[in-house]
């Protein structure tokens, strides 16, 4: 294995992927043109044949697959397949770096075990021949390494003169695009289990910021664990809380209220299940803002399978829910990176501006 195959395990099967040849397996194959068929809309297999892409079997096989993987995940009612945010961000991320080089120069690129790492090797300044042995005990052959140059050159991607190879600008953002790519693939496969749950309209996120993230995931056996995970990033230092949750969590909405009766600043969004259960069960005082002077609470008129607690501006946990207002196996990803806590507060401000606060309506209009 060379220094550039990027090794990455896939929580929802341990399956340890070479994301080099993740890469080649899509587009070095039909795999490919079996997601851009989800692009739009669900399929499916039968769908996907008859677009002429793939026979139906083998769309069945290629769908079954990506959906271990976390890509794509069954829609039951229409008996066919979408993209998960995790298989939109790899769609996106592919089309991406297809903008820079096609696929047979990316497949050519991804198929050997060698070109990589002796593009990234002229990266680092000009060479001759000779110094790729200096690559390792993995270091390509004297043949391998002139047959990949010649390759480069032919493709602009490298030049030389007086024997000595040197990377073109074109060269450099070839491996640019591709390091990119790599790094958003590696992310998706590490972060499976969260990004299947994960809406594919937030596929916005800035997915190579995740790699120093955390995903809790809750079980049959152990169903509060994404809630004590998220409890547990309380601390005494923070001083600000705002939460959007799309779940009736009685422990979760206990710990809310102590921190309101600590006076903690803070604010909450609940979705439409949530508000609607809360009234159902008696549990209004949960929507009134009024006891407290640095709280404020509002509800959104649609439902969600999303959550989001930030803790300050350098905390956050993003829950994903399997479905509309329930709490059956959360996955949640827990970040201090600046950036993608930097996402969270952006979305939740976005829906913050869509809420309906305690003045604008009333119990008697939602049972109305």
């Amino acid at each position: 294995m060379t220094r550039d195959d990027r090794v990455a395990t896939n929580p929802l099967t341990n399956e340890q992927l070479v994301v080099r040849e993740a890469i080649n397996n899509l587009v070095d194959s039909a795999r490919l043109d079996v997601l851009r068929a989800l692009a739009e809309q669900t399929r499916t297999p039968a769908a996907i044949n008859a677009q002429g892409v793939v026979a139906r079997q083998t769309a069945s096989d290629h769908l079954a697959r990506f959906t271990d993987r976390g890509l794509t995940k069954p829609v039951a009612e229409q008996c066919g397949y979408e993209l998960t945010a995790g298989g939109k961000i790899t769609l996106e991320a592919l089309e991406t770096c297809l903008d820079v080089l096609d696929c047979e120069q990316l497949a050519c690129l991804t198929r050997s075990t060698h070109a990589l790492d002796v593009l990234d090797h002229l990266a680092t300044g000009s060479t001759r021949p000779h110094e790729f042995a200096k690559m390792g005990a993995d270091a390509p052959s004297r043949s391998t390494v002139q047959r990949l140059l010649n390759m480069f050159e032919a493709q602009g991607w490298s030049s030389t003169s007086g024997g000595t190879h040197r990377i073109t600008a074109e060269g450099q953002t070839v491996l640019d695009a591709y390091n990119d790519l790599a790094l958003s693939i590696e992310q998706v496969v590490e972060k499976a289990p969260w990004l299947q749950r994960l809406d594919q309209c937030r596929s916005d996120l800035p997915v190579q910021a995740l790699a120093d993230a955390k995903v809790v995931v809750s079980s049959p056996d152990s169903p509060g664990l994404v809630v004590l995970a998220a409890l547990n990033l309380c601390d005494s230092q923070f001083s600000q809380f705002r939460a959007l949750t799309s779940i009736y969590n009685p422990p979760l909405f206990n710990a809310y209220n102590e921190l309101l009766e600590r006076g903690l600043p803070g604010e909450a969004i609940v979705d439409q299940s949530v508000y609607q259960e809360l009234h159902e069960d008696g549990l209004q005082h949960f929507l009134d803002d009024t006891e407290f002077a640095d709280f404020d609470i509002g509800w959104l008129e649609e439902e969600l399978t999303l959550g989001i607690g930030l803790y300050d501006d350098r905390k956050v946990a993003i829950g994903a829910y399997n479905q509309t207002g329930a709490a059956d196996h959360i996955a949640m990803l827990i970040s201090t990176n600046q950036t993608v806590v930097d996402w969270a507060i952006d979305l939740y401000n976005r829906y913050w501006e869509q809420a309906h606060r305690k003045t604008e309506r009333t119990p008697e209009a939602v049972s109305g």
